[in-house]
């Protein structure tokens, strides 16, 4: 048995004392390690969903961009198509009209 100096009853207010001191020390430690738990959780999934949105932005972005891309493409293939077409038409309106003139007969 351990020996102590005390009257019994001051030992015993005494021991309360810490016991209940330790014993709200210790809610209060379990409370805010679960509120920093909570807080972790929190952060986690926050990160993980601007993660995913990220992920969401940039296929958006490429998808826009191939989009675009391919009606420049498409606006200068139909450029070329018109510049070709005009040339022809420049080339037949330079040459003028053929006419056939008959051989051999007067008019």
């Amino acid at each position: 048995m351990p020996t102590y100096s005390m009257e019994a009853t001051e030992l015993v207010s005494a021991l309360t004392k810490e016991l209940m001191f330790v014993s709200i020390y210790k809610a209060l430690a379990s409370s805010l390690s679960a509120e920093n738990n909570s807080r972790l959780t929190a952060m986690q999934l926050a990160e993980k969903k601007i993660t995913e949105m990220i992920e969401d932005l940039t296929k958006a972005y490429r998808s826009q961009r191939q989009n675009n891309i391919t009606e420049e493409i498409l606006d200068i293939m139909a450029s070329f198509e018109v510049l070709q077409t005009q040339e022809k038409q420049q080339v037949q309106s330079a040459a003028g009209p053929r006419l056939h003139k008959p051989t051999g007969s007067s008019v």
